[in-house]
C-alpha cells in the first residue's frame, strides 16, 4: 500500500500546483504581476517564462489527476469507501482552490483554511488509514502542525503578489491583512504548531520525543525578525520565504525523527 500512497500524494501535489499555474495565467494575474520572487514562492510561472504552453500544462494537470484517480481506486478497493470520500473532498478542493467559479484562494481566507486541512490533518489521516486501516483523534493533532506551518509559508508567498492579487479581486489573507499584520498571523500559526504538540503530549499521550520540535524555536525567532520587516526591504521578502520553508522542513524532520525513535524504542 505504501507505493500507491506515495505515487498518489506526489501526483496530487503536482496536479495542485500545475492547476494553480494554469488558472493564474488564465486570469491574467501572472501577466500583470511584476513583483514576484521567482523560485522562492509558490507558482512556477512556467507558462509566463515559456517553459511550457498553456495547453500542455493543463493536460499535465489532468494527467496527474488521472494517476491519482487510479491510485485512489486501488486503495479504495483494498481499504473501503473512507479513502474514496477523503479523495473526492481533496480533489474538489485542489481543483477549485484555483479554478472558477468557486476559486477558494479568492474567498477571504477559505483557501488558507483548506490549505491547513488538506496539507495537515487530512493527509496524515488518509495516509495512516491507507497503511494501517484505521485512524484516531491523535492523528488530527499530529497532522495539524504540518498544515499550519506550510500555510505560514503560503502566507509569506502571497505577500509579493498581494498588490496584483488585490487588483484582480483575489482576496487571500495577505491581501486582507496587508504587510502590517501578516507577521501577526504568521506568528500565530507557528506558535499554535508548538502548542498543539505540547497539548497532544499532555492530553493524548503523544510521545515526549515530539518535543524535539522545540529545537527549532531559535530558528523561528530569527525568521520572525525578517517577517516582521517584510515591508521595509525586498531582500527580506526573499529571506522570509526561504526561512519559512526551512522552518517547515526542520519542524517536519523532528516530527518524523520523533516517530522513528518511538517505533524503535
Amino acid at each position: 500500500m505504501l507505493f500507491p500512497l506515495i505515487i498518489g500524494i506526489f501526483f496530487f501535489h503536482v496536479a495542485a500546483n500545475t492547476f494553480n499555474d494554469y488558472f493564474d495565467w488564465k486570469s491574467g494575474r501572472d501577466i500583470k504581476n511584476l513583483d514576484y520572487v521567482l523560485f522562492s514562492t509558490g507558482g512556477s510561472r512556467a507558462i509566463d517564462l515559456g517553459f511550457i504552453s498553456e495547453k500542455k500544462i493543463y493536460f499535465l494537470s489532468v494527467f496527474c489527476f488521472l494517476v491519482v484517480l487510479l491510485c485512489g481506486m486501488y486503495i479504495t478497493y483494498i481499504r473501503g469507501p473512507i479513502i474514496l470520500y477523503i479523495g473526492l473532498f481533496s480533489a474538489f478542493v485542489v481543483y477549485f482552490y484555483s479554478a472558477p467559479p468557486i476559486h477558494f484562494a479568492s474567498r477571504y481566507g477559505a483557501g488558507e483554511i483548506f490549505h491547513i486541512i488538506c496539507l495537515g490533518p487530512l493527509i496524515v489521516i488518509g495516509s495512516k488509514f491507507t497503511l494501517l486501516g484505521y485512524f484516531d483523534i491523535l492523528d488530527f493533532f499530529v497532522g495539524l502542525p504540518f498544515g499550519l506551518l506550510i500555510t505560514s509559508c503560503l502566507l509569506i508567498n502571497e505577500y509579493p503578489d498581494s498588490k496584483y492579487d488585490k487588483q484582480s479581486k483575489k482576496y487571500n489573507l495577505a491581501v486582507l491583512l496587508g504587510s502590517k499584520y501578516i507577521y501577526v498571523l504568521f506568528t500565530i500559526f507557528v506558535f499554535f504548531s508548538y502548542f498543539v504538540i505540547i497539548f497532544s503530549v499532555i492530553y493524548y499521550n503523544l510521545s515526549v520525543y515530539y518535543c524535539l520540535v522545540f529545537l527549532t524555536l531559535p530558528y523561528f525567532v530569527k525568521t520572525f525578525y525578517f517577517v516582521f520587516n517584510l515591508k521595509n526591504n525586498r531582500s527580506f521578502v526573499l529571506t522570509s520565504c526561504i526561512r519559512s520553508f526551512n522552518l517547515y522542513l526542520y519542524f517536519s524532520f523532528f516530527m518524523i525523527f520523533a516517530a522513528i525513535i518511538k517505533i524503535l524504542y
